[in-house]
């Protein structure tokens, strides 16, 4: 991997604390819910609204998906375009990447081989993956499944190039025969995460630290229980139980939004420039973490088996999955998810951004209401904070209250 082609790129980007504390502070009024045709009229057009208003924020393009209820059709809305030069408009249909609101699912496929005794949430790494054993720094002895999916593993983050390039310098100074397949790179990727020292001032197993090569591990261990590469256990476990429609790479053909990169303002932006396959092949070990692609429709269906597992009815989502977002305390994180309030309700959130993609979700945790937005736009200012971020609080804000 060369260095100048990592500055460009951000990884999985992750701001799921800044989008539960925003939506802390919403206020206002609003309706008690499109319960009726000419609610159900107002939503959709709320739905539509937002994702003009994000356009007008400086977004190239924008999709809002709204479900009022546990077994409501998805109201969706979209505005804007598949790329800033020669672009098509958005209709909606297409497919968005979702970053780090690929957690969850990932959490949930964990939780599933967990039910059929593959591995259990206090299996650690080196009991899967013996060859860690060696090599393993002890301050990862007592790291287990649970601590690694709740981002208490204590592994280096792999959200910005600075992970990045250590590994990139250890892999320029290796002079053995490197995995020829995703599953043995993130093998091997794994059994160098685990030699390292914790980042500075991070205790693993005690405190919170955000790290998408946590969820690379969790991975690699199972498809250590399994035998099986995550991909294909994802599919069998996972995605065909739920009818769950996704791609682990960019999706071709005319239509087909594209990622834009940015800093503070919307004319900064520039198309995404993907990575050299040779380099790319690398962050695989981490789609995990925040790789997934699908549509808003795939995505509703997803949020749809939340609402009705909230609803305490049966699902293909595994119990103790739902049983730990049921009892997520505000603030807290567990399995892909931030426990957070609205006005006093109990919601569930997250988002993510990736290779000029970004997305945000919320849930009522009474199973009523999901609200979810896709962007073709990666934009951060220089103090951290996005504005793209700023005008997915602010839809989602009014989706979730209207």
């Amino acid at each position: 991997m060369h260095k100048k082609t990592m500055k460009r790129r951000q990884l999985l980007g992750w701001l799921g604390g800044g989008a539960a504390a925003t939506l802390l502070v919403g206020c206002g009024g609003g309706s008690a819910g499109p319960d009726d045709a000419l609610g159900t009229l107002n939503a959709t057009a709320l739905v539509g609204e937002q994702a003009d208003a994000s356009r007008r924020d400086g977004m190239v393009g924008a999709v809002y998906g709204l479900l009022t209820a546990a077994d409501s059709a998805l109201l969706r809305g979209a505005a804007g375009l598949t790329k800033l030069s020669g672009g098509q408009a958005i209709v909606g249909s297409e497919t968005f990447g979702i970053g780090s609101n690929t957690k969850a699912m990932t959490a949930a496929l964990a939780a599933v081989c967990v039910e059929r005794g593959l591995l259990r949430w206090e299996s650690r790494p080196a009991e899967l993956l013996p060859e860690l054993s060696a090599q393993q720094n002890v301050a990862y002895q007592a790291v287990t499944l649970a601590h690694l999916l709740d981002h208490r593993g204590g592994v280096a983050a792999f959200t910005g190039e600075d992970d990045l390039l250590g590994f990139e310098t250890f892999l320029q100074a290796y002079d053995g025969a490197l995995p020829g397949d995703t599953r043995g790179r993130r093998r091997f990727f794994v059994g160098w995460l685990l030699a390292q020292q914790p980042p500075a001032g991070v205790q693993p197993t005690r405190d919170f630290f955000y790290s998408n090569a946590g969820y690379a591990l969790a991975a690699a261990m199972l498809e250590a229980a399994s035998g099986k590469a995550f991909e294909a256990l994802f599919d069998e476990l996972l995605a065909k139980p739920l009818q769950l429609a996704l791609q682990w790479s960019a999706p071709s053909g005319v239509g087909q939004p594209q990622g834009h990169v940015g800093g503070s303002t919307p004319q900064t932006l520039q198309p995404f420039q993907p990575l050299a396959a040779e380099q790319q092949v690398w962050l695989d070990v981490l789609a995990p973490a925040g790789a997934a692609r699908l549509t808003a429709d795939a995505y509703a269906g997803w949020l749809r088996w939340h609402l009705q597992a909230l609803k305490k009815r049966s699902t293909p989502l595994p119990v103790a999955y739902v049983s730990r977002l049921s009892q997520l305390a505000e603030g807290d994180y567990a399995l892909g998810w931030i426990g957070g309030l609205l006005e006093g309700m109990p919601i569930l959130a997250h988002n993510g951004a990736d290779e000029g993609f970004m997305s945000i979700a919320a849930l009522r945790r009474d199973g009523s209401r999901a609200a979810f937005g896709f962007t073709n736009t990666f934009a951060f200012r220089d103090d951290g904070s996005s504005w793209v971020l700023d005008s997915f609080n602010r839809s989602l804000i009014a989706l979730m209250k209207a």
